[in-house]
């Protein structure tokens, strides 16, 4: 045998010595992900994944790691930050773009859950325990519930310089620019405006002192509720007796990091199962817990393109654009042939093509009753004014009676119908419209009580059947 054929077959046989020992070695970190996320240890499950990946590439694998990274996963927008191991720990590095953080923490061998605690709180139990021995007193006057005001206020101070302090860490993390930043009104600021009474705005009652033992009595009992919340705060940041509190150099990784690895690799397993419709489920769902609506959005209009008649496509983009909300909790505004309109009225529109498009009377009517109970829904909030709200009501009504065609004796649409006849007689103030909406509001409930009554009667069982009066042995 020539010498450069014996190198070639040497070259061949090693390449595939390799892939076999790669193989083995994926195989194996596949199963031990799978033990590790078995026993609820989804970070080490996620890592063990993320190692198995680099020795083979297999669809199950990137099935397995959206798996565990969903349960990685806790909602919540950019300012959520995971903790996912200590400083050198493997899974700071098999995870990608973890960034270092700083945090009080619980610490317990095994344990990834990284409670949150205080390294310092025992000069805030004795303040609080001060403001109880205040409390507790036979007789309270004004100079008491000062002192119980500033005991609880230096506890909720900590609390305050915490919130700023843990912006200030997560901005540095995130990468972010202070002035991108809000400082959130929580326990801190909101704890300490109810000790001083700030109610009206900084500076109104910087000092409110009881001058009135009369008055003593509410004061105490707001005192008390404090108390009890800040003691709740306390007990929170407490480690358990089997772990420690401990300041420690972590890794981390945003919400919507977490996020967007899971569905990375639920995608590339989609490819190969396009028809699982139960991941695409749990993908959207990543989306929309992560704040992120426009990625699911953009996910399923593309679906919709390439299929425009599936109304389960249109019912999930209907959901999509009705659970769409801004950083502020506000409803999402979107293009739309009249301007900018909030997500509701898109998802409107999107229910109202599932019941023309859906060949089922069954889902017709479960859409149109959709379209009722969303603008029921908004106009309970009473935040619309008369001209959309007569507007709303009548396209509501609309669709209730088209849904009450196909099923004339569902209680339900009855019900809903005459609802929004009493929103939209409201609305009409004293035109002669209001007391035609109210009379028909009032006609629809009789008929939907009757209906009830008769759904009541239709469940009872059947008398049971009469004897021919003989006695037994007669």
């Amino acid at each position: 045998m020539k010498p450069a054929t014996r190198r070639t077959m040497f070259v061949v046989a090693s390449a595939m010595l390799l892939v076999a020992c790669n193989d083995l070695q994926g195989r194996d970190l596949t199963r031990r992900g799978g033990r590790l996320f078995r026993d609820s240890k989804f970070v080490d499950a996620a890592g063990a994944y993320e190692r198995a990946l680099k020795k083979v590439d297999h669809p199950k694998i990137h099935y397995n790691l959206g798996l565990a990274y969903s349960k990685v996963f806790r909602p919540g927008g950019e300012k959520e930050t995971i903790l996912i191991g200590q400083k050198g720990d493997d899974v700071c590095t098999d995870l990608p773009g973890t960034k270092p953080a700083v945090a009080e923490v619980c610490i317990k061998e095994g344990d990834r859950h990284y409670n949150e605690c205080r390294t310092d709180l025992t000069p805030l139990r004795a303040a609080l325990k001060t403001a109880e021995d205040n409390l507790y007193k036979p007789q309270i006057d004004a100079e008491t519930i000062r002192a119980t005001r500033d005991a609880l206020a230096l506890v909720y101070a900590r609390f305050l310089v915490d919130d700023l302090g843990e912006v200030d860490r997560e901005t540095k993390l995130l990468g972010m620019s202070p002035n991108d930043r809000i400082v959130p009104l929580r326990t801190g600021v909101s704890g300490l405006m109810a000790v001083y009474g700030w109610w009206g705005g900084f500076g109104l009652d910087t000092d409110p002192i009881i001058d009135s033992i009369e008055s003593d009595e509410n004061e105490v009992r707001t005192l008390t509720g404090l108390m009890d919340e800040a003691r709740a705060d306390l007990n929170r940041l407490t480690c358990s007796s089997s772990s420690v509190c401990t300041k420690a150099d972590m890794c981390a990784l945003s919400a919507p990091q977490v996020a967007d690895l899971g569905v990375q690799h639920w995608q590339l397993w989609l490819k190969q199962d396009p028809a699982d419709d139960e991941t695409r489920k749990l993908m959207t769902k990543l989306w929309l817990d992560s704040g992120q609506y426009q990625k699911a959005l953009d996910h399923w209009l593309e679906l919709q393109k390439a299929d425009p008649k599936d109304t389960k496509i249109m019912n999930n983009l209907a959901g999509i654009y009705l659970s769409a909300r801004d950083a502020n909790g506000d409803d999402m505004m979107f293009d739309s042939p009249a301007g900018l309109v909030p997500g509701w009225r898109k998802s409107i529109d999107w229910y109202q093509k599932v019941a023309e498009g859906s060949p089922d009377e069954a889902n017709k009517v479960a859409a149109l009753q959709f379209i009722a109970d969303v603008i029921w829904n908004k106009l309970n909030q009473k935040v619309l004014g008369p001209e959309e709200v007569i507007e709303l009501s009548g396209r509501g009504i609309s669709a209730l009676q088209t849904a009450i065609k196909m099923q004339p004796k569902n209680p339900s649409l009855w019900g809903r119908e005459a609802s929004l006849f009493n929103f939209r007689s409201l609305a009409h103030g004293s035109m002669w419209a209001s007391g035609l909406d109210r009379a028909t509001s009032q006609d629809l409930q009789k008929h939907t009580r009757v209906l009830i009554e008769q759904a009541k009667k239709a469940q009872q069982p059947p008398p049971a059947p009469a004897g021919d009066g003989t006695k037994a042995g007669g």
